[in-house]
């Protein structure tokens, strides 16, 4: 039996090995016994150097995509007394998967028709949560305006999640999660809400690999070996998203400059052999995640406390990331290696850095890939202008407070329409009274105590109609 392997086996027993997986004693798993001990040994002594930061867990998960078999199931400490809460497999533990989740996010994003060029507004945004408003910020609480969608995910940026969440819709995320084979998000999706976009559901390790090997896999779900037996026929295969939309999402996770606003154009994401990567980080510090693959393997790393204890600032980058570049080394160290999958049906063009706009010769410009008929425009089409326009403050129900502190004659609450192209007519009603005429999607209402009703009526541009939302 594989070294230190006691959490595979105890849930591989779980299921039922199939005729053939076992005989006289043993059980044929698809485990390396020498991978096994080698990254066990790279995750502890990881962990070693994290204690005096509050860590006193992780986990690491390996797949030959190739073959859609597990290599290795390492937990830290593998039992020891001394280790904490060790006899818990993290593997299949669910936690907060952070930021983890948006490749996912954003490869449904492209299915649905935006390009890598798409521009998306990262400005500061408040959205409704219950009654009230939740305002959402980066990590770093900077906010870079309009960027393309390369940039959006290469740095991990919260707000442009969050409307590329609202682009596709939540239940339909959710949806796509559960055929990726993420089964740990149980609630409704308005339990999750856009959040989802951000990670605020709970996930485990196994899932979340399995669900990169689909972006691996150039788009097509396989089921993970666990047995070694030439009888097991495991489940039929289903592509998720496209090969072109699967290679593409590689390409942004594998691109440095694409990340470079957040994480520099060097550091421990930059792999030498081509590699898609993406951290994530919970709430508090709690959970810390590493995941990429190359052309061959898929691997994951989580980081953190079991017992749900905050880490002291250790992120995706700081943490796991170093244990993800040292497994990826030792997985290369004997094998020949190739750059990851670009579909050839991908068309290059030059588009406009800023802008996204195809080039026009006035412009800094730079390559990007496409979909076949779904190349750079020639007029700017932001992520908004895919969308519905609909009021988003205020939402049914909303209550707002009167802040004691300030004169009730001063203080005001904004009105504001979502995805409303610019320079549109609209009016404003409050009570059925129009309080106001603007050329933008916001107006700033004076509050007033009571209940009272908002509605905004939209004229379209050079059109005698009006749309009422």
């Amino acid at each position: 039996m594989p070294v230190r392997a006691e959490h595979f086996v105890q849930y591989v027993y779980k299921r039922q090995p199939p005729s053939g997986a076992h005989g006289k004693g043993r059980l044929r798993t698809t485990l390396d016994a020498g991978l096994q001990q080698i990254v066990q040994t790279i995750l502890d002594n990881r962990l070693e150097d994290l204690s005096n930061r509050g860590a006193k867990n992780g986990a690491v998960l390996i797949v030959d995509h190739r073959r859609n078999e597990i290599l290795a199931w390492v937990n830290s400490g593998a039992g020891l007394d001394d280790v904490p809460a060790s006899w818990i497999d993290a593997v299949t533990t669910p936690r907060q998967p952070g930021s983890t989740l948006k490749p996912l996010l954003y490869a449904l994003t492209l299915e649905k028709g935006w390009t890598a060029a798409t521009m998306v507004d990262d400005s500061p945004l408040s959205e409704p949560v219950g009654r009230g408003l939740h305002s959402y910020h980066n990590y770093s609480r900077i906010h870079y305006g309009p960027l393309r969608v390369r940039e959006a995910l290469g740095n991990s940026l919260n707000i442009p999640a969050v409307r590329a969440i609202q682009f596709v819709g939540v239940d339909e995320f959710l949806a796509c999660l559960h055929e990726l084979g993420i089964r740990s998000l149980q609630q409704h999706p308005d339990y999750y809400g856009d959040g989802l976009a951000l990670g605020n559901g709970e996930i485990t390790l196994l899932e979340l690999v399995q669900a990169y090997t689909v972006l691996a896999r150039q788009g097509t779900y396989h089921p993970l070996k666990f047995f070694m037996a030439e009888e097991f026929r495991q489940e039929e295969t289903c592509r998720i998203f496209s090969a072109e939309t699967a290679s593409l999402i590689g390409n942004i996770l594998s691109d440095p400059e694409a990340r470079r606003l957040e994480f520099g154009n060097g550091g421990l994401l930059r792999f030498p052999v081509q590699t898609a990567v993406k951290t994530g980080t919970s709430s508090d510090y709690r959970d810390a995640w590493a995941v990429g693959f190359n052309h061959g393997f898929t691997v994951g790393v989580w980081v953190g406390n079991l017992d749900h204890d905050a880490t002291d600032g250790i992120t995706g980058a700081n943490g796991p990331a170093l244990v993800l570049r040292s497994v990826m080394a030792e997985l290369n160290r004997h094998l020949e290696t190739r750059p990851l999958y670009l579909s050839p049906r991908l068309v290059q063009a030059e588009i406009c850095r800023d802008t996204g706009l195809q080039a026009d010769g006035h412009c800094t410009s730079l390559s990007e890939w496409f979909v076949p008929g779904n190349g750079p425009k020639t007029e700017t089409v932001q992520a908004k202008d895919l969308r519905p326009v609909y009021l988003r403050h205020p939402t049914q129900g909303m209550q707002l407070a009167m802040d004691p502190r300030i004169a009730d004659d001063r203080e005001a609450f904004v009105f504001r329409l979502a995805n409303l192209k610019t320079n549109r007519k609209v009016d404003w009603y409050v009570d059925d009274k129009r309080v106001a005429t603007t050329r933008t999607g916001e107006y700033v209402w004076p509050l007033q105590r009571g209940v009272h009703s908002v509605r905004a009526r939209m004229w379209p541009a050079g059109s005698g109609q009006f749309q009422d939302t």
